[in-house]
């Protein structure tokens, strides 16, 4: 290899060396966007930026599956806005990343036919990375990476592409679950909310016997529950429409008149005994312009009221500040208001021609009877006076049968037999009509749940001639609230989940940080044991670690009840380790367990690769707990696919800071050895001699140093070339490398001079040394090109701190011990070279 070609090479290498830590950082940026509170949004485009970025690449965008289209919704300096939709044929390579879920590369968009070639001349892209981003068992998008240029994507760029991907998919589809969750919660408190107020709607209208008093009372009830800010009702009089009653309305308005043009809306309501609905005033023909602008209404909601199967009037809700879009639940509640209101009208004009009516059966012929409204009668001893045709449809009982039955017995479950009759002896002591809900017993032995408002009809003596009761079919209502009550359960679920999994992305988010904080391999390891402990408790598992050769793992640690059969794997043990991606068995009558896990597992488990920038640093091993494997809910992923996403992104986490450890000692070995010898260099040497010097003097042990360089060296290079020489000088670097102990340091202290330190030796031990060094060397062959050069001699000078006092002259500093070596050693050279002076004797 030439020079040249050397010094590119390093080159490259310093320049990947540089990209690798780029892509790390901002890989960790990324997690620490991910774990914060940033909002979904403006996650995802941070991601998309900071990663395209990372890469340089010229744009990118993500894509969504839209009603069959790949639709853009984040983006980076792409040249249309948000919201382009491309067609599965315009996009190809997205659609198979989105099928693999895995990343596509397309190196040369002109020589790849996964792409579509149009499209890609029509941006101007040379090369495209497509990664799919997994959440919830699916791929939820894609990300599509840009280049100008053909190949210009690296291993480790798609690799951090991959994994940088995967983090923002699963913060983002937390934040989604959140927010789904806050949308449902707050919908079912308006749900909540609008179901009491229809409660108290009904109880109350319907102990009201004046229509005046009922429509008051909903009116203002009704304009709180859906967020109105006024209320009108109608009446229809002789052609007209007169206001009956107003609620945040100048009080003048009542028994003013419009006629049917002004007031439109109201009449097509009544008309066509539907709700209208009025977005915006301004671009509605079915409101006079005019009413609303004296009104100050922006948008309404009417409905009419039936009174006796006729439009008789209608209650009108406003808002004035804006214009609303009536939400579905706003317009379910009006629909349910309606005919409560005017149930409860009717009923009202029920009971007042009731208690006037002395001949009841004319009356029921005339009013009861027609009622769509189930009515009944019964004497105080318990039979029935008379009913209408709802009523019989109600409990599925002919006029026949129901004429022979007891009121309360007949019809009414065990369970409820005593609130009845505590309900009857409340109207015979007050005198005031009673609601309260029950449940009737049907013929065919189903029961119905229903609201009865029980009240009594007195004689001429002031005795009670028969008691009465309207009833309300509550089935829906019940089957509203039921649902109601199984949406909220669901929710506390999503939301239960959801706390669990802000809790693993809080303990992913510690364990990162304390990942980043750690010094040393031993504090990482640590860290991450007790992490993932507690992050997967209750399941068993172990976590492996390389150990020497990049082909043998050996267990770090173990936690739970777990059963591993070898302590110490290679690479051939784990299928996750020769397929490079995450393992997992759900049966474990399967035959293709890994061998470092024991056949006597009575449950699955999962293996993951702890790697990053095309190193293994280690596996991660869980075993399934009970409850781990269960099926998925619809439109949710199981509590497996779930864990295995967190183990992945806890894996990587790891990986990152195993490979930041790797980098550093790379880096540092590179700061502190010398590149040719890979002995350490003169920098650092003077730190650990200095070090040692004070650990000297502090244990008073004595210290030496050898420095020697070779003999004609430069003549040597002239003869053989620089080639050579440095062949030379690494085999003797080789052979000081090897004849040390582990406690002495050599370096290359320059050119061919070198420093060996001998901590806690004697001058004569050390001069003793230098002898030995100087005998083994002078007998090396250097094989060179097929050709023996040699011999080669060298020069040593020795000087030593003793365990009692300094050599004369030569004091307490690395330099003057230094020193006082290099003096000895320029002695040696000037009494003829290959020997060995020590300080003491060039001192005399």
């Amino acid at each position: 290899m030439t020079i040249t070609s050397a010094y590119a090479q390093e080159r490259r290498k310093k320049e990947r060396r540089k990209d690798v830590r780029t892509l790390d950082r901002v890989s960790r940026q990324i997690i620490t966007a991910a774990n914060s509170s940033m909002p979904a949004d403006e996650l995802m485009q941070a991601f998309l930026v900071q990663s395209a970025k990372a890469m340089e690449c010229g744009s990118a965008v993500i894509v969504f599956r839209e009603d069959g289209f790949l639709r853009s919704k984040y983006q980076h300096e792409m040249p249309e806005r948000p919201g382009k939709a491309w067609t599965n044929e315009d996009l190809p390579h997205g659609v198979l990343a989105e099928i693999t879920a895995k990343p596509v590369l397309i190196e040369d968009t002109h020589a790849d036919e996964r792409v579509n070639r149009t499209v890609m001349d029509a941006y101007g892209i040379g090369s495209v990375l497509a990664v799919p981003l997994p959440a919830r068992g699916r791929v939820m998008g894609i990300v599509l990476y840009h280049n100008a240029a053909p190949s210009s994507f690296s291993h480790e760029q798609v690799e951090f592409a991959a994994r940088a991907g995967s983090v923002a998919a699963l913060a983002f589809d937390d934040r989604l679950v959140r927010d789904r969750a806050g949308q449902q919660e707050k919908r079912l408190e308006t749900l909540n909310r609008l179901s009491e107020s229809l409660n108290r709607i009904n109880v109350t209208i319907h102990s009201l016997r004046q229509p005046h008093q009922i429509m008051q009372r909903v009116i203002v009830e009704g304009t709180q529950a859906i967020e109105a800010e006024s209320a009108m009702i109608f009446m229809e009089e002789d052609g007209l429409w007169r206001v009956d009653n107003v609620h945040n309305l100048p009080l003048d308005l009542v028994g003013r008149k419009y006629t049917r043009e002004e007031v439109l809306h109201t009449a097509i309501a009544a008309e066509t005994r539907e709700p209208v609905l009025i977005i915006d005033v301004d671009r509605d023909p079915r409101i006079d312009r005019q009413f609303a602008k004296d009104l100050k209404i922006r948008s309404l909601i009417d409905f009419p009221l039936l009174i006796r199967e006729k439009a008789a009037g209608d209650i009108v809700f406003h808002y004035h500040t804006t214009t609303l879009g009536f939400s579905d639940l706003y317009l379910d509640y009006v629909s349910k208001l309606a005919p409560a209101v005017s149930l409860a009208i009717n009923n009202a004009y029920l009971y007042d021609e009731l208690t006037k009516s002395r001949d009841r059966a004319s009356f029921f012929e005339k009013a009861v009877q027609s009622s769509a409204q189930p009515f009944a009668s019964a004497h105080p001893n318990g039979s029935f006076t008379s009913f209408n045709r709802a009523f019989g449809e109600l409990t599925g009982y002919s006029g026949d049968e129901i004429k022979t039955m007891n009121w309360i017995s007949g019809i009414t479950p065990p369970e409820w037999i005593e609130l009845t009759e505590k309900m009857i002896k409340l109207v015979r002591e007050t005198g005031k009509p009673q609601v309260y809900e029950k449940e009737y017993l049907r013929k065919d032995g189903t029961r119905v749940p229903v609201e009865v408002t029980l009240n009594q009809v007195l004689d001429e003596n002031e005795n009670i001639e028969y008691y009465y009761v309207f009833v309300k079919d509550l089935t829906v209502r019940k089957r509203t609230e039921s649902e109601l009550q199984s949406a909220k359960a669901s929710l506390e679920a999503n939301v239960s989940e959801l706390e669990q999994r802000n809790r693993d992305i809080s303990m992913l988010s510690a364990m990162d940080s304390l990942l980043q904080a750690s010094t040393t391999r031993d504090e990482a390891k640590a860290v991450s044991v007790k992490s993932l402990a507690q992050l997967f408790a209750p399941a068993p598992g172990a976590l492996y670690l390389v150990q020497g050769p990049a082909d043998i793992l050996e267990s770090a640690a173990a936690w739970g009840e777990g059963r591993l059969e070898e302590n110490v794997i290679t690479s051939k043990d784990c299928w996750a380790l020769r397929l490079g991606r995450l393992y997992s068995i759900e049966d474990p009558v399967s035959e293709s367990f890994c061998s470092h896990v024991s056949r006597e597992l009575r449950t699955g488990y999962m293996c993951i690769p702890i790697a990053a920038q095309n190193e293994m640093f280690g596996l991660l091993h869980l075993q399934f707990p009970p409850g781990w494997i269960s099926p998925a809910e619809t439109g949710k992923k199981s509590v497996l696919e779930y864990k295995k996403q967190l183990a992945t992104t806890a894996a990587e986490s790891m990986a990152l800071s195993f490979a930041n450890f790797h980098l550093r000692d790379i880096l540092y070995s590179q700061s502190i050895r010398d590149p040719l010898t890979e002995l350490f260099n003169r920098r650092y040497m003077r730190e650990i001699l200095e070090k040692e010097l004070r650990r000297t003097v502090r244990k008073k042990r004595p210290l030496a140093v050898i420095m020697f360089d070779l003999d004609h060296f430069k003549e040597f290079n002239d003869r053989y070339g620089h080639e050579a020489g440095d062949v030379l000088l690494r085999e003797i670097a080789d052979y000081v490398r090897t004849h040390t102990r582990e406690e002495d340091f050599a370096c290359r202290y320059g050119g061919e001079e070198f420093l060996i330190g001998l901590p806690e030796t004697p001058l004569e031990d050390a001069r003793e040394r230098a002898e030995h060094l100087r005998e083994a060397i002078a007998h090396i062959t250097i094989q060179y090109m097929g050709k023996s050069l040699g011999p080669v001699t060298i020069s040593a000078g020795v000087a030593a701190l003793s365990e009692h006092l300094p050599l004369p002259g030569h004091g307490l500093s690395q330099n003057e011990l230094v020193r006082a070596a290099d003096k000895a050693l320029y002695l040696a050279k000037e009494q003829g070279r290959d020997r060995v002076v020590t300080a003491d004797k060039q001192q005399g």
